[in-house]
C-alpha cells in the first residue's frame, strides 16, 4: 500500500487502524473485511461495495463480504455469470471502471438488467494482491454516472483487506489457501443468520442484513459471532417450546 498520508481522510484512517488492530488480535476475518468495505464506501462516497475472492481450487470466484443485500445480489450475479468488473479485476489483476450504465451494458451486456435492478450506474473494481498473487477484487458501486474515485485510496482499502485475509507475515501458498477457505466458510453462517432474521422479524433480506450488522455493533461482537448467536438461538427455540 502506497498512500500519501495527507490524502487519507480521518474516517479512512480510523478504519485502517481498526483493521490493523484486528490482525494483531486475530479477530474475525469477515467482521474486519466487512468493516473495511463499509469504511471504503464512506471514504469514497460510494453507495455500495462487495469483495470477492478467487476460489482456492481455481474454479472461479466466491463472494466474501458486502455492504447490503442489494449489492450481494449484483455481486452473485457477476460471479455466476463469470462476467463483469469484479471478474475482470480478479482475473487480470488490473483495475476496471465503468462510469455509466450505457458503458456497463456495452462492456457486459448480460449485466444491464442486474445493474438496473440494483439501481447502480457506475462501478470501480480494484484487485487484491498478495506477493504476486491476485486473491480477488474489491468492487465499489454508485447510483450516479460519472464517478471517478480516488484510485490510490481504493487500492489502499483493497491492500488492507488482502492483509486481513492472509494475516500478514511470510505465508506459503498452502497457508493462503487455508486462510481463504476459512474466510469463505465464515460467510455461510452470516447468510444463515440473515435468513433467520428475515423470517423472524418479517424483513426483506436487505433490512435483515442491516439488522445483523447493527446487532454485531451493539453487542460488541464480530459479525460471524453475532450471526452464530442468531442461528444458535433460532435452533434452540423449538426445543425450549417443547420442554
Amino acid at each position: 500500500m502506497n498512500l500519501d498520508d495527507s490524502r487519507v481522510a480521518p474516517g479512512a484512517a480510523r478504519v485502517f487502524a481498526r483493521a490493523a488492530a484486528s490482525m494483531v488480535n486475530d479477530d474475525d476475518v469477515i467482521d474486519t473485511v466487512t468493516s473495511l468495505i463499509i469504511g471504503c464506501t464512506d471514504a469514497l462516497d460510494a453507495d455500495g461495495a462487495g469483495l470477492v475472492l478467487n476460489r482456492p481450487d481455481g474454479t472461479g470466484l466466491e463472494l466474501l463480504a458486502v455492504t447490503s443485500h442489494r449489492t450481494e445480489e449484483l455481486e452473485l450475479y457477476q460471479v455466476q455469470a463469470d462476467a463483469g468488473p469484479c471478474v475482470d479485476a480478479a482475473r487480470t489483476g488490473e483495475p476496471v471502471a465503468a462510469t455509466s450504465l450505457r458503458e456497463i451494458e456495452a462492456r457486459w451486456p448480460e449485466l444491464g438488467t442486474p445493474f438496473r435492478a440494483a439501481r447502480y450506474s457506475a462501478v470501480y473494481a480494484t484487485p487484491l494482491h498478495w506477493h504476486g498473487q491476485v486473491l480477488g477484487a474489491l468492487n465499489l458501486f454508485w447510483r450516479h454516472d460519472g464517478q471517478d474515485p480516488d484510485r490510490a485510496l481504493a487500492q489502499g482499502f483493497a491492500d488492507v483487506a488482502a492483509l486481513a485475509i492472509v494475516h500478514a507475515g511470510q505465508m506459503s501458498h498452502a497457508r493462503i489457501v487455508e486462510r481463504t477457505r476459512a474466510a469463505l466458510a465464515g460467510r455461510t453462517v452470516v447468510e444463515q443468520a440473515k435468513g433467520v432474521l428475515a423470517v423472524h422479524h418479517d424483513l426483506d433480506m436487505d433490512a435483515a442484513y442491516a439488522m445483523l450488522l447493527a446487532m454485531a455493533h451493539e453487542q460488541g461482537l464480530p459479525l460471524t459471532s453475532a450471526a452464530t448467536r442468531v442461528v444458535g438461538e433460532a435452533a434452540d427455540r423449538p426445543r425450549r417450546g417443547t420442554t
